[in-house]
């Protein structure tokens, strides 16, 4: 009786890991379907920022009133779907779309407009009296 109440124990806790991994793995995997958000804590990298939005700033011009980030970035290749949702969603679509829409738009003056790269300011000396 012992042995088959062992027995059933067993089999019960197999299934119970087999149910545990096909959930982990279903989360996993969606997870990586629709790409992790940020936080609002994580800044996205100057360099990707101007890298992404300075390639498709016509694709982004193009999309005429997005509604979320997915909308945006899903013309774009997979890698850069991700690295465009992570820059839309730390900025907001809005945002994003209202500084790419701005005249003489380039990838680096929308990321340094939306604060992800730093204006680089410009070192003006003067030397000597070139006055007179």
């Amino acid at each position: 009786m012992f042995h088959s109440l062992s027995t059933s124990l067993q089999s019960y806790i197999s299934k119970m890991k087999i149910i545990i991994l096909f959930i982990l793995s279903v989360f996993l995997f969606s997870t990586a379907i629709l790409g992790l958000r940020v936080h609002k804590d994580h800044v996205p990298r100057c360099s990707t920022c101007k890298s992404i939005v300075g390639n498709n700033l016509n694709t982004f011009k193009s999309v005429l009133s997005p509604s979320s980030c997915d909308d945006l970035c899903s013309n774009l290749d997979s890698q850069e779907q991700l690295n465009c949702n992570s820059i839309c969603s730390f900025i907001g679509v809005e945002k994003l779309m209202n500084s790419i829409r701005s005249n003489g738009a380039t990838g680096e003056s929308v990321c340094q407009s939306l604060n992800i790269c730093q204006v680089q300011q410009q070192d003006v000396r003067i030397i000597g009296n070139n006055f007179h």
